[in-house]
């Protein structure tokens, strides 16, 4: 195992099993064996799209210039924004 699965396998909480190095040797079979198999997992990285500034200039535009929606007072509509952002740049 290397130090990266180590530290990933270190983060997995299992309830039944402690953190030693046989905790951790016991996680790393269930994930690798019962977990993938009945998930249909895969260890692969993917791309994983991400919002461009234009795309968060086009969801603003909408959301304040556009967006008739009503909202029950407009400090609603300030939170939106901020949870816009925080979505935007946690992706």
């Amino acid at each position: 195992m290397d130090a990266s699965t180590v530290k990933t396998l270190n983060s997995v909480s299992v309830p039944s099993r402690g953190k030693g190095e046989g905790g951790l040797k016991e996680t790393a079979q269930y994930l690798s064996g019962v977990l993938y198999k009945e998930y249909i997992l895969t260890a692969s990285a993917r791309m994983k799209p991400v919002m461009s500034v234009d795309d968060l200039v086009r969801v603003f535009h909408h959301h304040w210039v556009l967006d008739m929606s009503t909202f029950a007072d407009e400090r609603q509509r300030v939170q939106l924004s901020m949870l816009l952002l925080l979505a935007a740049y946690t992706g």
